[in-house]
């Protein structure tokens, strides 16, 4: 969008929030389901149960990075760059450097908010630390010391982005999206540190846009924030920062294409698990099971209900003494009766001295319920596809054949998803193998990519 202005940029951004209303809304409500934090309308948190079941199916440990060149039968400089950007990612996928979440942290973050919500998102920010340091010269030459600059060190710092600070331009595809924003709410140190000499106004940010209350994060309720929007911007190759706070113009000139990245954007396509055919707005997988969940939430409150419901009552007959105490009595224990000839005279038992209130038939309900409750799971896990998951469980007794036939049959359903895992986390590591081949130092990359241990022709 060249030649943007600062009020045509805040209106792309309304309606960016205006298309999601909608989701965020939803997403926000199914998001506050998940924590709990309405356990008295969800008795049997099925979202919680789902979710912690297939996370792990679908993503367990990190990638193993591999670097390959395009041809065949590549020269030897292809050969060994391909190793050295192979041993720079393997390096920096083991652990998480400066501070910055480890890649390990940043998918099953991705895979959690795409799970509930409906989106997961990843980027990616290059730092350097750079040191000055001024040469001394004698003092009658007296011109100003020349600076040298070196660098102390660098990083590719993930960041875990949530899945209501993101925002994009309108499309139906990926590839066609003309921007992405990044939402940051900045406190006064926060907007001194980025925008020096700008004067933003604050606001308080206990209401994030187009969400309801419900859901609503409490990380910064009580603090005075501005909101600041990080854009993306594809057709220019800059990066804007604007403010609604600030209508005046930008925060700051912008930036020419920091990355040089194939797809400009320093994020892959959000990780999402319901792909939509007219719009690129997601669907929590929780919409396609709800009707189901609460379902089975009312037949829990009914069987809680029934639970408490029964209870051993009845009457008993006055005139046989000491019944009270019995029946507060502990086990084994064992009264003296009295009037005990005169009731047999009368043909009186204590059997027909106690009338309990029946409970046949809450117990006959209650059986019914269980019943159903298991029937209305059931039908949960075919929607959600944990009962593939189910179905390939083996038990040792059985042969080798029969155990890999149902492994095999139960990555069916779940191999769509665990297909997009795996292309999230191959877009992230290409992203990072591009940063790392445009922005690091050289020095950088043969100290951590184990260069000794090639030829001194590679």
């Amino acid at each position: 969008m060249p030649n943007q202005t600062i009020s045509s940029w805040l209106q792309e951004l309304t309606l960016a929030h205006r298309r999601e209303k909608t989701f965020r809304k939803e997403a926000s409500r199914i998001v506050s389901l998940y924590e709990g934090q309405k356990r008295e309308d969800s008795p049997f948190n099925i979202l919680f149960s789902n979710t912690q079941t297939l996370a792990p199916a679908l993503y367990n440990s990190p990638p193993r990075p591999v670097v390959r060149p395009r041809l065949k039968k590549p020269d030897a400089a292809a050969s060994a760059g391909a190793r050295l950007v192979t041993s720079v990612l393997e390096f920096l996928v083991d652990d998480g450097l400066g501070g910055s979440p480890a890649f390990d942290d940043l998918m099953a973050s991705a895979v959690l908010e795409a799970l509930v919500p409906g989106r997961g998102i990843t980027r990616f920010k290059y730092e350097a630390k750079i040191t000055s340091d001024a040469q001394e010269l004698p003092e009658e030459d007296g011109a100003e010391p020349p600076v040298s600059e070196s660098l102390e060190a660098e990083e590719i710092c993930g960041e875990e982005v949530p899945w209501d600070r993101f925002l994009h331009g309108y499309a139906k595809k990926w590839d066609s999206v003309p921007w992405v924003a990044f939402l940051h709410y900045m406190d006064t140190e926060e907007l001194e540190e980025h925008f020096p000499g700008k004067t933003i106004p604050l606001s308080p940010t206990e209401q994030e846009p187009d969400r309801s209350n419900e859901g609503q994060s409490e990380e910064r309720a009580d603090v005075e924030t501005a909101p600041v929007y990080e854009i993306w911007d594809k057709g220019t190759k800059t990066v804007l920062f604007v403010s609604p706070n600030f209508p005046e113009g930008f925060l700051r000139p912008p930036i020419d294409d920091p990355f040089g990245l194939t797809g400009f954007f320093p994020c892959p396509a959000p990780l999402s698990f319901f792909q939509k055919i007219s719009t690129l707005t997601p669907v929590p997988l929780y919409h396609f099971y709800e009707t189901q969940a609460k379902e089975l939430n009312e037949v829990t409150t009914r069987i809680n209900r029934l639970v408490r419901a029964m209870k051993i009552r009845g009457f008993y007959d006055s005139t046989v003494a000491g019944m009270e105490r019995l029946m507060e009595s502990g086990d084994n224990t064992l009264l003296p009766a009295e009037n005990v000839a005169a009731m047999i005279a009368q043909g009186q038992t204590l059997e027909k001295s106690i009338w309990f209130f029946p409970i046949e038939k809450l117990v006959a309900v209650l059986q019914q319920l269980y019943l159903q409750r298991n029937q209305i799971k059931q039908v949960i896990y075919e929607i959600t596809g944990i009962a593939d998951i189910i179905r390939g469980q083996s038990q040792a007794s059985e042969t080798a054949t029969a155990q890999q036939i149902k492994g095999q049959y139960a990555g069916l359903r779940l191999n769509s998803m665990k297909n997009g895992v795996n292309q999230f986390a191959t877009e992230l590591l290409r992203l990072k193998a591009q940063i790392i081949c445009a922005k690091y130092d050289p020095q950088t990359i043969l100290k951590i990519s184990a260069a000794d241990q090639l030829s001194d022709q590679d």
